[in-house]
């Protein structure tokens, strides 16, 4: 490959990522809208193309050998179809709590470094037989997301996410007695 190629065949698939996102929440916001769906089904619907079409491809990419063209076409399919998660489970935590939705965030990040990082250490050279290992150690980590979120995920807000204030009675008190 010449690095021309090289860097397209590396771009196209968050080029094709950024516009599947764009058309699939303007879609789901649109189905939202004239009440076809709920909130919660879309971010399941979200959900499900980001974690069912990149495991799919990546069980394929297991088996084709080393066929570059292939797999290239695969990883593009599977990278394109994660832009569902900008509008599935990303975006669930501003559904269900915007005021603790930083947190949330923050602790789902942490728990997805934790994923790399143990993906990176169990990988011993570039074998194909290596690669496998990673890739069916991330298809059943997308098979848990997908019938986790599909069974409790919820688009509505939590009554977790309420938070007691008190009257303005009591936050002011006179300056004179």
């Amino acid at each position: 490959m010449t690095q021309f190629q090289n860097a397209l065949a590396v771009s196209m698939p968050f080029l094709s990522l950024w516009f599947f996102s764009m058309i699939l929440s303007r879609t789901l916001d649109w189905l939202r809208g004239k009440k076809f769906i709920s909130t919660s089904t879309a971010r399941k619907i979200a959900t499900m193309f980001a974690s069912l079409v990149p495991a799919v491809c990546l069980l394929a990419i297991c088996y084709i050998g080393c066929n570059r063209s292939a797999a290239v076409a695969l990883m593009t399919v599977a990278v394109t179809s994660i832009g569902g998660m900008f509008c599935g489970f990303l975006s669930n935590h501003i559904d269900i709590s915007p005021n603790f939705a930083g947190k949330l965030k923050l602790y789902l990040e942490n728990l997805s470094v934790a994923d790399l990082q143990y993906k990176r250490g169990s990988v011993g050279g570039q074998t194909i037989s290596a690669w496998r290992k990673i890739f069916f150690t991330t298809i059943g980590l997308y098979a848990i997301e997908l019938v986790t979120y599909t069974i409790f995920g919820s688009g509505e807000e939590q009554p977790w996410n309420k938070v007691e204030t008190e009257t303005e009675e009591r936050e002011t008190k006179p300056l004179r007695k």
